[in-house]
């Protein structure tokens, strides 16, 4: 799902590469980059684990000169540390859009990204591409214990839970709550880097269901701001982790997140870069939300870093992540 944003000279060229004819392969390639906006090859490909990888760059490829796909620019700015270029990524072109609208019914805007992404820093589309490698790797988590879990993005969820959502844009997902901050009551918000379902299929029906947001740290965001911008409204000026913290600890407290997306509970995945970022997030919350005004529960933020991911052999399911309260959870359920 993609944000509204106005229409301006597309960046890409369509090439006349006559009629295509769309397979089923081509169709989940429109799907999950309707669902993640932006996806490299690398990704896709582990989408399509049975195709190989010369196959997919001449579809890909065909696909983008027939004008269902496109390729932003930004890019060829993309660079691995260590030397080379990330993988050719891709976003939805207009003749994808249309195509999951006939088939679908899905309401698919293309203009966020080819209209956008010619003035959005080639850093902001990495971290979008971050975000979409992170989802899928924990999607293919859940779908190699297919037997006793599933998987869903937001249109599935809402479809189960709150069809009208549907015939609206979705994207960005946007989180928004009434808050009260030391003398601040106004409304505020904060857009998740991903949403999705986990479902436990064999349990009972209060706890069938994990709904996750995501949020992808880089180690670049203020944990926590200096104590002259903490309080009142200062803190909603600035972006800190823990203006994020507060918005969904909020919202989980006054039902917003029923309100506005019929889910019944939620946690916060916070993916960072080190173990001493965990414990940082950790004491941020412990500090500002679990005092007699607030009272978030810990189990609502959960929080795991890339290196023990990777000491797991990135096993997102059994990987054990921390609550607010630093105890080990794991996603199996």
């Amino acid at each position: 799902m993609h944000d509204q944003v106005r229409r301006g000279t597309p960046h890409f060229k369509i090439k006349d590469a006559g009629k295509v004819e769309i397979t089923e392969d081509d169709e989940r390639i429109f799907l999950d980059l309707y669902r993640h906006g932006i996806l490299d090859a690398h990704t896709i490909r582990q989408l399509l684990p049975t195709r190989s990888e010369d196959w997919l760059g001449r579809r890909l490829r065909k696909l983008t000169d027939a004008g269902y796909l496109c390729r932003p620019r930004q890019q060829r700015r993309l660079h691995k540390l260590g030397g080379g270029s990330h993988p050719l990524c891709y976003t939805l072109a207009n003749g994808a859009a249309r195509h999951l609208k006939a088939r679908f019914n899905l309401p698919v805007r293309t203009d966020r990204w080819r209209t956008t992404t010619g003035a959005l820093s080639s850093l902001h589309i990495e971290h979008s591409l971050e975000q979409g490698r992170f989802m899928v790797q924990l999607r293919l988590a859940v779908e190699r214990h297919a037997k006793t879990m599933a998987f869903e993005y937001p249109d599935q969820i809402f479809a189960r839970l709150k069809p009208a959502l549907l015939k609206k844009q979705q994207h960005p997902l946007i989180f928004a709550t009434r808050v009260n901050w030391h003398g601040w009551h106004e409304k505020e918000s904060t857009i998740p880097d991903g949403f999705c379902a986990l479902r436990y299929i064999d349990a009972p029906p209060e706890k069938s269901s994990r709904y996750l947001f995501i949020e992808i740290d880089r180690g670049t965001e203020t944990i926590e701001p200096s104590a002259r911008n903490l309080r009142g409204d200062k803190l909603f000026r600035g972006n800190s982790l823990l203006r994020k913290l507060v918005v969904y600890g909020q919202g989980f407290l006054a039902g917003s997140h029923t309100a506005l997306f019929g889910i019944p509970t939620f946690q916060v995945l916070v993916v960072t870069t080190t173990g001493e970022r965990v414990r940082q997030m950790i004491e941020a919350y412990q500090k500002h939300l679990t005092g007699p005004l607030y009272r978030v529960p810990p189990v609502r933020f959960l929080f795991v870093d890339i290196e023990t991911l990777v000491a797991q052999q990135n096993r997102i399911l059994t990987c054990p992540l921390c609550d607010g309260l630093a105890r080990p959870i794991t996603l199996l359920g």
